[in-house]
């Protein structure tokens, strides 16, 4: 993903701080990059005082991309502006529950309680709670995970592209005149 101050990395860092404050036992990879550098540093300031609880790798892609998501237990999504949210299926591609903040793209791709959690924009204590939970319960994690996998290979482009053109003509049916 572009790293970026719309992505929510504001957000993040603030659920990474919470983690640190309970004495959680986590690490944070994050995956991506920003052409500006004084972009990508000013996101990397967000976490410098908790810098060994966060790595962060740069672009990848390919078989480097497809490790680093194998490397993780749950994928955690903070941007509220995505339209659709193509790292979330990426991920649920590879295994893994999603935590997110429910809305944009992601709130139509994660199944709440089945492929992961939805939690309200600006919730930082229960998205706290959501990354507990699953990293305590290991049967949890590993069923959401196997449900997100089998939802991600549903979601051909025809399918997304025909929800897209329902939603739309729905939408259109009740516009107020």
């Amino acid at each position: 993903s572009r790293i970026a101050p719309e992505k929510g990395f504001e957000f993040l860092s603030e659920v990474a701080h919470s983690l640190v404050e309970k004495s959680f036992p986590f690490h944070l990879l994050i995956v991506g990059g920003n052409r500006n550098p004084a972009v990508e540093l000013a996101v990397q300031d967000l976490f410098s005082d908790i810098s060994s609880h966060v790595t962060f790798t740069g672009m990848l892609e390919g078989a480097t991309l497809a490790r680093a998501y194998a490397s993780g237990d749950i994928f955690l999504h903070s941007s509220i502006t995505e339209t659709f949210g193509l790292v979330v299926l990426e991920a649920m591609a590879s295994g893994l529950p999603v935590i997110a903040r429910d809305e944009g793209g992601p709130s139509e791709i994660v199944e709440h309680d089945r492929s992961g959690y939805l939690v309200p924009p600006s919730d930082v204590s229960t998205f706290v709670s959501r990354i507990e939970e699953l990293s305590s319960n290991t049967n949890l994690r590993s069923s959401m995970g196997k449900t997100a996998r089998q939802i991600s290979l549903q979601a051909t482009w025809e399918k997304i592209n025909n929800r897209v053109a329902h939603q739309l003509a729905d939408a259109l049916t009740h516009q107020v005149p």
